[in-house]
């Protein structure tokens, strides 16, 4: 669920300094009394409402660790994302998946399309 915007709970607050009726602004707004207790304690001890950034998921493959991972792809370049996560793993901690790579190489903006070996003939 995503957070309320900080106009939403600018609102929420003004509206407690004119009636300080939580349970009543909490029917009003059409959220929980905890949702308006949780903006008018952060209002007063921080003196800010914004919604906390979602810290989402760690990436495997970090940036400062990007120019090794070119020099790993122009050093094997027909090699696919599976061959290539084995061998990322051989000297990293961690072997990502196919997956990851993909979504790293896009992050790098590499576009990364393997040779073609042989035709299928029809």
């Amino acid at each position: 669920m995503k957070a309320y915007p900080s106009i939403f709970r600018q609102k929420i607050i003004e509206a407690y300094q004119v009636n300080p009726n939580k349970a009543q602004i909490a029917a009003n707004f059409g959220v929980s009394l905890s949702s308006v207790k949780r903006y008018l304690k952060m209002e007063q001890t921080t003196g800010q409402f914004e919604p906390k950034p979602n810290p989402g998921r760690k990436v495997a493959i970090k940036p400062e660790q990007y120019p090794e991972l070119e020099q790993l792809i122009q050093a094997n370049p027909s090699a696919t994302l599976e061959e290539l996560s084995i061998k990322w793993g051989e000297t990293h901690p961690n072997t990502p998946t196919t997956g990851t790579f993909s979504r790293t190489l896009k992050r790098m903006q590499w576009s990364y399309k393997k040779k073609v070996k042989s035709r299928r003939t029809q």
